[in-house]
C-alpha cells in the first residue's frame, strides 16, 4: 500500500493574514508571508499553463477556523502571483491539519477545538475553484497531525495523533472522501515525566508511516515514547507493537524517516521539542512484523 504526503507542508502560526485580492511577489516575501499566516498550507498538483508561467492550487487552514483557496502562480521573472479564490468556514472553530489526496481530489482538516470540549475531521471534494463539504464529525479532542494510506486493495485508511492522548483511525471512501471510524486507543501513564507540566499526560503529536509501509510510527512528547502500531495490508487494522523509549524528559514531537538510495538502510531523525534536541536513529525490523528497533 502507498500514502500520500508530497504535497503537503505544515506552519503553525496564529497569525492572522489579510488577503487582497491579487498580489505579485518576490520568492523571499511570499516566503515570509506564508511562515507567518496559516496553520498548515496543502499544495494541489502542478498544472503549467505556459511557457514561462505554472500553477499551483494552495490551501491553507487558519486557526480562525478557515480554509482559503488560492491561486499559486509563478510568473517568468522569479516572482508569484497569489490570487485568493474562495474562503471556506467548514472546519471550524480551530482548523489545523490539511491532509490532501489529488488523485482523488480530497481534502480533509483536523479542528483542534481548542476552544470547546472537542475536535472535528472534515472531508471536502476539490472543486475547480471552491472546496465541497462532504462529512463533518466530532472527535476525540486536540487532533493534531494525520496520515493518509491505501491499502493492497485500494482502501484507504487514515490515521489521526490526537494531542489528548489518543490515536483514532478512519476508514476513506475515495469515491466520495465520506468516511466512517474505525479503531480507537487511549494512552495513559503511571506517572508524570520529568517536564511535570508538559508530561503529565501522554501526548501524541505526530503520526507517520514508515517507508517499508508497514507501521504507523507515533512521538509521544508526554510519554517520552515512540509508539509503534503494524497496519494489515489489506483490511488496514493497526495493531500495537512494542514502543520505543526515547531520552527522559526529551517530549519527542516530529520525526521523519530517511532511506538509503540502495534501501538498504532505514535513518529515522527524531525532534525532541522539550531537550530541543535532534536524534538519528539506524532503524531494524523484527521479524513477522512484530515491530521496530531504533539505535541512536
Amino acid at each position: 500500500f502507498s500514502h500520500d504526503h508530497e504535497f503537503t507542508l505544515t506552519l503553525k502560526s496564529k497569525r492572522s493574514y489579510d488577503h487582497s485580492t491579487q498580489q505579485t511577489l518576490s520568492t523571499s516575501r511570499l516566503n515570509n508571508m506564508l511562515s507567518n499566516s496559516f496553520t498548515s498550507l496543502a499544495f494541489a498538483a502542478l498544472v503549467a499553463t505556459s511557457a514561462t508561467v505554472s500553477a499551483t492550487r494552495l490551501f491553507a487552514s487558519s486557526y480562525a477556523g478557515t480554509i482559503t483557496t488560492l491561486d499559486l502562480s509563478k510568473l517568468g521573472n522569479a516572482s508569484y502571483s497569489l490570487t485568493k479564490l474562495d474562503t471556506n468556514n467548514g472546519c471550524a472553530p480551530n482548523a489545523s491539519w490539511l491532509q490532501i489526496d489529488v488523485k482523488h481530489r480530497n481534502l480533509f482538516c483536523l479542528d483542534e477545538g481548542m476552544t470547546v470540549g472537542n475536535g472535528t475531521l472534515t472531508s471536502f471534494k476539490i472543486k475547480d475553484k471552491t472546496l465541497a463539504p462532504v462529512n463533518h464529525t466530532v472527535i476525540p479532542n486536540a487532533p493534531v497531525h494525520s496520515a493518509l494510506l491505501t491499502g493492497s486493495n485500494g482502501t484507504q485508511l487514515l490515521a489521526v495523533a490526537h494531542y489528548a492522548w489518543a490515536l483514532t483511525t478512519w476508514k476513506i471512501n475515495p469515491g466520495s472522501a465520506a468516511y466512517i471510524p474505525v479503531q480507537h486507543f487511549n494512552f495513559t501513564m503511571m506517572k508524570a515525566g520529568p517536564v511535570a507540566d508538559r508530561q503529565a499526560a501522554s501526548h501524541p503529536h505526530q503520526v507517520v508511516v514508515d517507508p517499508m509501509n508497514r507501521f504507523l510510527v507515533v512521538p509521544d512528547l508526554g510519554a517520552d515514547l515512540i509508539r509503534i502500531f503494524y497496519i494489515d495490508p489489506q483490511t488496514l487494522q493497526v495493531t500495537p507493537r512494542p514502543s520505543i523509549n526515547v531520552t527522559a524528559g526529551s517530549g519527542p514531537r516530529h520525526g521523519v524517516f530517511h532511506t538509503s538510495a540502495d534501501k538498504s538502510t532505514v535513518h529515522y531523525y527524531l525532534l525532541g521539542e522539550l531537550s530541543s534536541t535532534l536524534t538519528a536513529y539506524t532503524v531494524t525490523y523484527l521479524p513477522n512484523n512484530g515491530g521496530m528497533q531504533m539505535l541512536p
